[in-house]
């Protein structure tokens, strides 16, 4: 059944976004019993690169499930929005991600780090980062991507540790 949900959105590559998206929906669903009596039209528009590693399909899922949730009337807490993301990933995508980066786009503040414990996906609370701090982010050229074969063997073998 999961292959006949995700298939057609697998099919092109230019639609690989819309199972992130249209993935939601079907979480909302199965997890939660909501019902979409009327279609849904959304805009999804993101200036976040692709493939960089900066957490790309864990923001548009977040900020896509909180506007839909919004939208529906549904009252549910950050960190649930977060774990139903990480579902839209793990069941609908196909990408054996963890939830740090779902997280991250729930319950993350500007100029603080999230500090958390990922299982069971726990927050510990923000960190206050001092002024005279700066990060910087070096695009290395590198695609990232955690559906292939080794990042979910690399996942296998934590859990079991």
């Amino acid at each position: 059944m999961k292959k006949q949900r995700n298939t057609l959105l697998k099919i092109h590559p230019n639609r690989r976004w819309a199972a992130f998206v249209a993935g939601l929906i079907l979480v909302l669903m199965t997890e939660l019993g909501v019902r979409f009596e009327d279609s849904i039209s959304m805009l999804v528009y993101s200036a976040v690169p692709e493939g960089k590693a900066v957490s790309s399909s864990a923001s548009v899922e977040f900020a896509s499930m909180a506007a839909i949730a919004a939208a529906r009337g549904l009252n549910i807490c950050p960190r649930d929005l977060a774990l139903l993301c990480q579902k839209v990933e793990n069941h609908i995508v196909g990408a054996p991600c963890g939830v740090m980066d779902q997280m991250t786009s729930a319950c993350g503040e500007a100029n603080k780090l999230l500090a958390m414990v990922c299982q069971p996906a726990e927050m510990v609370g923000l960190v206050e980062i001092p002024s005279h701090i700066r990060f910087w982010g070096i695009d290395s050229g590198i695609r990232h991507s955690i559906g292939g074969a080794d990042y979910g063997s690399v996942r296998v073998v934590i859990y079991m540790g």
